[in-house]
């Protein structure tokens, strides 16, 4: 098991997920926590999300972390229509479409 902190905004959200089952960790504790938010109807979701694993071994290493598509982590969730909005508003102030953009940044 990985625990991870999930980063929204200010908010911080801490989850164990299985590596063994997951390929991608990180990927998948931000797709539950954005199920978690939905589920308990919290729309609030801005373009980007961050994800760090947490080391429990209490040494100093280099931290493991990536910078999501929220739209895109919507769209694995099944939140379609959420991640369409999520696109439009972002496409109309930041001139950038989310769905051209990759899941995950590529610099760790």
């Amino acid at each position: 098991m990985k625990k991870v902190v999930v980063c929204i905004d200010r908010d911080r959200y801490e989850i164990d997920i299985d590596d063994s089952v997951f390929d991608d960790y990180k990927l998948e504790g931000c797709t539950q926590i954005i199920e978690r938010l939905m589920t308990n109807g919290d729309h609030r979701i801005p373009a980007f999300m961050f994800c760090e694993e947490v080391d429990s071994t209490k040494i100093k290493i280099q931290i493991k972390c990536g910078t999501y598509n929220s739209y895109k982590i919507m769209i694995n969730a099944g939140y379609h229509v959420m991640a369409e909005k999520l696109r439009v508003a972002f496409f109309k102030t930041d001139h950038l479409d989310l769905a051209d953009e990759p899941i995950q940044n590529k610099a760790q």
